[in-house]
């Protein structure tokens, strides 16, 4: 089985999922329109968000034109991922602070920059090793203000055979939207 994180390391491949992410999820951006939404809706100005998994800066550079005071520490554990978000929010960079960080690491401490009125993290969570998962929602939620939000959008594939029909009418539908 390839590992996620040697997937994204490669700079070619980070490219080739920069130029079109929604290539093999088509709900991509109607859930990240919803997240913006919701983000709009809730953030409160001058306090802080953070993005787990800035992958190549995408997310940032919608959030700004939405929120343009708007400031974000992005959190990433590929250099040819934050090599991409670096040279992407260039124009932002007095509101943005990117941080080389697999999250996975049970010895390493605070999230820089925090607390957080609101963490968020699109599609890279489901990439962390299970036997991390826990630890690395646990630093995400440590990170927050209290009262703070944590908005999750993550690609599940059913979990068994007998659920695919149910997985299958929920893409469908989405598709149509």
């Amino acid at each position: 089985m390839v590992d996620a994180r040697d997937v994204w390391a490669d700079p070619k491949q980070a490219a080739r999922w920069s130029a079109d992410p929604a290539r093999g999820n088509p709900t991509r951006v109607e859930h990240l329109d919803l997240m913006l939404d919701l983000i709009e809706t809730l953030y409160r100005p001058g306090a802080a968000m953070l993005d787990i998994g800035i992958g190549s800066g995408l997310v940032e550079a919608q959030l700004f034109a939405r929120l343009p005071e708007a400031r974000v520490v992005g959190l990433d554990g590929s250099p040819a991922m934050v090599a991409l978000a670096e040279q992407r929010l260039k124009p932002h960079a007095a509101r943005v602070r990117i941080v080389m960080d697999e999250l996975t690491d049970p010895d390493a401490g605070a999230v820089p920059g925090g607390p957080f009125q609101i963490a968020f993290s699109v599609q890279t969570i489901h990439n962390v090793p299970d036997a991390a998962k826990v630890h690395t929602l646990r630093r995400v939620f440590d990170a927050l203000e209290p009262g703070g939000w944590f908005l999750l959008v993550v690609i599940r594939g059913p979990p068994t055979e007998a659920l695919f029909p149910a997985y299958r009418l929920a893409w469908d539908r989405l598709n149509r939207l």
